[in-house]
């Protein structure tokens, strides 16, 4: 058994992170945006910081319920989630932009959707 009010405290980080950012990048329309002048690089650091944090709380998450819970929600990457925080964190200047992008815009709001129902079982 796992402490399950340090599990929630947890998802709720992550989920406050992805709120965060969804709500920040909302106005970007495309990867160029981020790439085309120094404030546009600046929110793409913005991004990968809170990418960054997202994938070590799901670290965190997966260490903390003695890796069981995650195994209950296939739907998402969680091995992606943390290697691409492995990525940013140890090879920063092999970020691939457009995979920012991507995962901003196809994979957050399913990891908000799964966070919000991993909540509500518990």
């Amino acid at each position: 058994m796992y402490d399950k009010e340090l599990v929630i405290d947890i998802l709720q980080h992550i989920e406050e992170t992805i709120q965060t950012l969804i709500e920040g990048t909302r106005h970007i329309e495309n990867v160029n945006e981020l790439l085309s002048s120094a404030t546009g690089v600046l929110i793409l650091d913005g991004i990968c910081m809170k990418l960054l944090v997202i994938g070590e709380e799901v670290k965190n998450l997966d260490k903390h319920s003695n890796k069981t819970l995650l195994t209950k929600y296939p739907a998402i990457s969680w091995r992606k989630i943390m290697g691409m925080r492995d990525i940013i964190a140890h090879h920063y200047f092999e970020v691939d932009a457009d995979k920012v992008f991507d995962v901003l815009r196809n994979n957050i709001p399913p990891l908000l959707t799964a966070v919000r129902q991993i909540k509500a079982a518990l």
